[in-house]
């Protein structure tokens, strides 16, 4: 599992801002490999919440979450010049594009719900 995790959030700042239907493809391939690895099929009708539960894998929006969080306390406390150059000014918050959200506003934002399917 740890091989195909590192490979879904390789680059957790710009996977942070996804929209929930592309984390629900991630969410699927982290499900998938989740029954691979605990041999669980189908028909066994365990559902995704029970298998993150016995391996003790926490869904993949709560993980790109903690991930996101860990390196923008990580940024601010090695380096205040880059963060302070990744940030963008106060008053331009509120003009940044619909569809491209800050990362750092995301992590700093309380955790989210954990989804399972």
């Amino acid at each position: 599992m740890a091989f195909v995790r590192s490979a879904l959030i390789y680059s957790v700042i710009p996977l942070h801002t996804l929209s929930p239907s592309a984390i629900s493809k991630l969410r699927k391939v982290q499900n998938r490999a989740l029954r691979y690895i605990t041999n669980t099929r189908w028909t066994d009708f365990a559902t995704a919440k029970s298998l993150h539960e016995s391996t003790n894998i926490p869904p993949i929006n709560i993980l790109l979450h903690e991930h996101a969080k860990k390196i923008w306390s990580n940024l601010l406390t090695i380096d205040i010049h880059q963060y302070n150059s990744l940030t963008l000014p106060p008053g331009l918050i509120n003009k940044q594009h619909h569809r491209f959200k800050s990362s750092k506003l995301h992590a700093l934002a309380p955790a989210p719900q954990p989804r399972y399917l």
